[in-house]
């Protein structure tokens, strides 16, 4: 025990000893583990890690077939999960970028692609920027999906310009090459020519027409669709910049059909149905004249329109040739309005020497002279003189639908269209007429060897000359309303009784041996011409003859009723049987295929 206790107080002596020395310093002193060497030379700071190169969002936009523009708004989205309707725009909002003067587009603030390349963005633009001046405005950062355009055509004829989307660019990553944005025009081009006599035109306008609608950033080619728009037609007039004859307001029309449209005076206007609101207004030696779209039932957005007008000047229009018609009509709608009131109409046609037709003139005007020299009547329903009877107030008038025999009354106080006549001098023999000299009954004569109605006239709805009358028949043939058989006989003979003592249904509808039924135009003419009592006339509806149907000896005036006549509807849902009323409501001759099941039957024949 004495022993060990001796040796372990000699090794811990020893340890205490060694701990105490000092340490080796030359050759002989042994080598040093180089991981516990303190005093190693110190080491130089590493150098940061590089940053990831960024690259800023840039856009090289195109004008394809487009008016040019140096402004765009830019629509980005963060689109990391594929485009869809949901997405916002939430990386750039409706970001004006601008074109400097040496080509390059700029906007501020500046947006990076991400450095990592990870993300997926999508864009959207139109031109030209949003403005108050310019009609345009966008919907705000909460919508959803594509972002809307919204437009109200300006006033101020600087400020129409070309509207331009751009083919939306989705879900792409970073790129060091800048975005391109291929734009297209959504608006219509519209531009004019002009021919005339030396008048001097100082103005074209268009009214009547849609001027503000919405369109999606990311919208299809629609046709006159693709805008959504706002039904409701403007009755402020949108100028078109002319060419004026040098020193002058005013560009002189020539006999040559001249483009006169200035290089920054085209219209633009929003693509849509062309309805029969629209009217083109030309301010011709101070006087407005209004003109209808012709040839044109739409208008396409990208597409470019030139309008011809010939310029009528004071030209009255006359439905005969080597004859005299029973009264003229004027060239042009009257006043420069798409539509206007009753008493705005008598008021206009007045001022310039003209009145408003009677309703059986207006129904003539159907038969006789329906775009008689490409001045066709609109789509529409116009004014005439003629009052209701059964309005005890005197605030009704009857108007004449450019669908042949249909009249309906309108209140004084609505607006339509109105087309102004004028009386023509007295004497002579005028068309049509009544020869009283058969003794089966009158004939009304339109053409005979002497002249008369011109035979067709040009119809803008088939753009074609379509015929004024038919071949002389022995047997009405079967046909539907409005047709080349629903025409009238340049002879008509009307017999001078019904064929039946009262009424029939329509499979008893038949005529006596040599006599045939009549045409729905013929039976309006009928009426036009003096067929009904004398009591449905009046000095504001009075015949269209100096010798009326009535006045014939021994011929008595149809009922104030419903009559069968030959012409049809295809309409419905299956070809209907039509009918024209002399009555219930007295002078408001009508066609229609909603009469009774029983009616009276009046029989006609052509005369050579």
């Amino acid at each position: 025990m004495t022993t060990q206790l001796f040796l372990k107080r000699f090794f811990l002596l020893t340890a205490l000893v060694a701990l105490t020395l000092p340490q080796g310093c030359g050759d002989d002193d042994p080598v040093d583990d180089p991981a516990s060497n303190t005093n190693t030379e110190p080491q130089p700071t590493p150098e940061p890690e590089p940053e990831p190169e960024r690259h800023a969002i840039e856009f090289a936009p195109s004008f394809s077939g487009a008016t040019g523009h140096s402004q765009i708004g830019v629509f980005a989205f963060d689109t990391s999960t594929k485009w869809d309707e949901w997405a916002q725009p939430d990386l750039m909002h409706d970001i004006r970028v601008e074109k400097d003067g040496s080509g390059v587009w700029n906007y501020d603030p500046i947006v990076y692609w991400p450095s990592d390349g990870s993300f997926d963005f999508s864009f959207m633009a139109y031109a030209p920027y949003a403005t108050a001046s310019n009609g345009l405005s966008v919907s705000d950062a909460s919508h959803v999906g594509a972002p809307v355009l919204r437009y109200e055509m300006p006033s101020a004829t600087d400020c129409h310009t070309d509207i331009c989307l751009a083919t939306p660019v989705l879900d792409i990553r970073n790129r060091q090459e800048a975005v391109g944005l291929e734009f297209r025009s959504v608006m219509s081009k519209i531009g004019f020519r002009i021919k005339g006599q030396g008048n001097k035109v100082s103005n074209i306008a268009v009214r009547g027409i849609q001027w503000q609608g919405e369109i999606a950033l990311n919208a299809d080619d629609q046709g006159s669709m693709t805008w959504t728009q706002v039904l409701d037609f403007s009755t402020t007039e949108y100028q078109a910049k002319l060419n004026y004859d040098e020193g002058h307001d005013y560009v002189t029309a020539t006999e040559t059909m001249t483009d006169v449209t200035a290089k920054d005076g085209y219209l633009y206007l929003i693509p849509q149905n062309i309805t029969y609101n629209a009217r083109i207004v030309v301010t011709v030696d101070g006087d407005k004249l209004g003109f209808p779209f012709v040839d044109m039932a739409q208008i396409l957005p990208g597409k470019e329109y030139i309008i011809d007008l010939e310029i009528p000047g004071n030209k009255l229009l006359d439905y005969t040739d080597n004859a005299m018609p029973a009264f003229l009509l004027a060239p042009t709608d009257a006043a420069e309005a798409a539509n206007i009131d009753w008493n705005d109409a008598k008021a206009a046609c007045e001022a310039s020497g003209y009145r408003l037709p009677t309703y059986n003139e207006g129904l003539m005007t159907l038969f006789y002279m329906n775009g008689i020299e490409g001045n066709n009547l609109r789509f529409a329903s116009y004014w005439t003189s003629t009052t209701s009877l059964e309005d005890p107030t005197g605030e009704s008038a009857m108007g004449y639908n450019i669908m042949p025999w249909m009249g309906l009354y309108m209140p004084k106080a609505g607006i339509t269209a109105a087309r102004c006549v004028k009386d023509v001098p007295e004497g002579g023999k005028k068309y049509p007429y009544v020869d009283s000299t058969l003794p089966d009954g009158p004939v009304i004569v339109s053409r005979d060897n002497d002249g008369g109605v011109i035979p067709s006239a040009f119809n803008v709805l088939y753009d074609a000359e379509r015929p004024v009358f038919h071949e002389n028949w022995t047997t009405t043939p079967d046909h539907d309303g409005n047709t080349d058989a629903d025409r009238i006989s340049r002879k008509l003979q009307v017999a001078n009784t019904d064929a039946t003592a009262g009424k029939v249904v329509w499979s008893g509808f038949s005529c006596p041996e040599g006599w045939r039924k009549p045409t729905m135009m013929e039976m309006a003419l009928i009426f036009t011409m003096g067929g009904a009592p004398e009591s449905s006339y009046g000095a504001d509806n009075a015949p269209v003859t100096e010798t009326p149907l009535y006045k014939v000896e021994g011929f008595t005036p149809l009922n104030a009723d419903y009559y069968w006549v030959a012409s049809m509807s295809a309409g419905r849902g299956g070809r209907n049987p039509a009918t024209w009323s002399f009555g219930p409501t007295p002078r408001s001759g009508l066609g229609t295929i909603v009469g009774p099941d029983a009616n009276y039957v009046r029989c006609v024949r052509d005369i050579e």
